[in-house]
């Protein structure tokens, strides 16, 4: 695995929470360095997940050629894992096992329901993966990020839900939402939700949605970017507040 080290990022520099919210058999990580990797621990890791490098450059600097680990800032790592379950999931784990604290999921989610608009946020309190279950966001770090970004964008906190494939058809979308009764969908946050509550840590997702027609495609891409760079501004070191 290559390791891409990049920490000129101050947007999300110094994002530590108090460890006092952490889940009551939750061990902090030792501060320290990574003697395989090189990496730089401290006491609170955020781990990101993003499928698509696009994706992963709203959070800052992040450089061109940028693939799977990432280290943003000591305090922030990120895996571009690309799209789907398993690769969510190898994201997830690799990022536990570099001390995250926290995981984040991050990106785009295809819209299912004709109330949401490109420049919106999702920010769910719950995230579906089908078969499996629903996995809860974390109360206290979902709060803090709705109250910091709701003056700003209009933030919609219903479920989100994981797909095995892509939804291409309008046929394929009106099965999932009856089955599943999410609001949007991805293919990767459910599984870092899942992985998230293996290792008893906290769990949050970040999703504009990404409203997918042939004539508006570029446009609708272009909002979903500009809303995940808004939300990396305004969040700033608030992104660890739970």
């Amino acid at each position: 695995m290559r390791l891409l080290r990049h920490s000129n990022t101050p947007e999300l520099q110094n994002t530590l929470p108090s460890l006092a919210a952490k889940p009551s058999n939750f061990e902090p990580r030792k501060a320290g360095q990574d003697q395989v990797s090189g990496i730089v621990i401290t006491l609170s890791v955020l781990g990101i997940v993003a499928a698509l490098q696009t994706e992963a450059r709203s959070l800052g600097s992040v450089p061109a050629a940028a693939s799977g680990l990432v280290q943003l800032s000591p305090s922030t790592l990120l895996y571009i894992a690309g799209m789907g379950a398993k690769q969510a999931q190898v994201a997830a784990e690799v990022l536990i096992g570099k001390k995250a604290s926290a995981l984040l999921s991050w990106g785009s989610a295809g819209a299912l329901h004709p109330k949401l608009s490109p420049g919106n946020l999702i920010l769910p309190k719950t995230v579906i993966y089908p078969q499996k279950g629903i996995f809860s966001t974390d109360n206290g770090w979902h709060n803090r990020l709705l109250t910091r970004l709701a003056t700003q964008l209009e933030v919609h906190t219903e479920p989100l839900a994981q797909s095995l494939n892509a939804l291409k058809s309008r046929r394929e979308k009106l099965d999932f939402v009856k089955q599943n009764q999410a609001l949007a969908v991805d293919m990767e946050s459910a599984s870092v939700a899942e992985a998230a509550v293996e290792a008893n840590l906290p769990f949050m997702a970040m999703r504009p949605p990404d409203l997918l027609t042939l004539i508006q495609l570029r446009r609708n891409f272009l909002a979903a970017s500009t809303a995940l760079t808004t939300v990396a501004q305004l969040v700033g070191e608030d992104f660890l507040a739970f």
